[in-house]
């Protein structure tokens, strides 16, 4: 009842009743075109506003709907993006490890057959002990004590320890390794071996050559064969230095090997081999025909 008695309702009602009488008047009086006139009149401010707030709002919903349609289209540019680039990635990943299997494919083996287990270098531990890498392969992938270890630039060393996952290798550059080997140039026989004094340098030695041995700076070390162990063929490295023995009154070659042990991430254990140690009259023979054949192209 309080509403009905206040100031704002009879002021609403009594302005009401005025313009329904004004209003009923002028109708009688046959006025209704002015009085039309006057109400669009008093109309037009507030239709153009309510025009305006429409506009506006019909506006603003497409400001919304184009942003949210940009925002789905950039996330699916960005998914795309995001897959092209994996793709990429694995595609170089693909690059990479076929041009490490060319390159260990044209790994000069001679007479041996190889079978061969790709492994990573997962760890290395390098001090007064002993050099010694850890690959990710172990005796559940076949891996024994004793396999060769290479790349596809020569001999790496020899497994000598496994686990179940995992397998520790000796380099020929330690003091504990040793493999029969020979001059591929002139088939002189020897064995490479590492020695304290080297492995710092990680260099190893070609030792027990023949005081006359035909050995020469640049001469290429390739494994022979002898000692049932690691397969005839497999670069060790190059002749570097040659001294003498005076206590046995044989050569020493220094070897720089061919492997870079400083950088060693990638590898091949082999798992079987056929080995055929060198007969080194034959790389003799080779070595003179090839002689001869230069001499008679140059007469």
């Amino acid at each position: 009842m309080r509403f009905y008695k206040s100031k704002p309702f009879l002021i609403s009602l009594t302005v009401a009743i005025v313009l329904v009488a004004v209003s009923s008047l002028m109708a009688w009086m046959g006025l209704t075109a002015p009085l039309k006139n006057a109400i669009a009149t008093v109309a037009m401010p507030f239709q153009w506003c309510a025009d305006k707030i429409t506009d506006a709002a019909q506006g603003f919903v497409a400001y919304f709907r184009e942003f949210r349609e940009l925002q789905e289209e950039n996330e699916q540019l960005r998914r795309e993006l995001t897959e092209i680039r994996d793709l990429v990635h694995r595609a170089d990943q693909l690059e990479q490890e076929n041009a490490y299997l060319r390159d260990f494919l044209s790994l000069p083996t001679l007479e041996s057959q190889l079978s061969v287990l790709d492994a990573q270098v997962i760890a290395r531990s390098s001090g007064n002990a002993a050099h010694v890498y850890t690959l990710s392969r172990g005796s559940l992938q076949g891996v024994a004590v004793g396999m060769p270890v290479i790349t596809a630039q020569g001999l790496v060393g020899s497994v000598t320890e496994v686990g179940l996952n995992w397998c520790r290798v000796t380099p020929i550059i330690e003091i504990n390794a040793s493999v029969g080997a020979y001059n591929a140039r002139s088939g002189a026989l020897g064995i490479a071996e590492g020695t304290y004094e080297l492995r710092e340098l990680r260099l190893c030695r070609l030792a027990y050559l023949e005081e006359n041995a035909d050995i020469a700076i640049g001469d290429r070390v390739i494994t022979s064969g002898y000692g049932s162990v690691y397969p005839q063929g497999l670069v060790i490295g190059t002749v570097t230095e040659i001294r003498s023995d005076e206590y046995t009154r044989t050569k020493l070659a220094i070897i720089e090997p061919a492997v870079d042990f400083a950088n060693l991430g990638r590898v091949m254990i082999v798992t079987d081999c056929v080995i055929t140690p060198v007969d080194p009259a034959s790389v003799t023979e080779s070595a003179d025909e090839t002689t001869e054949g230069g001499e008679t192209d140059a007469e």
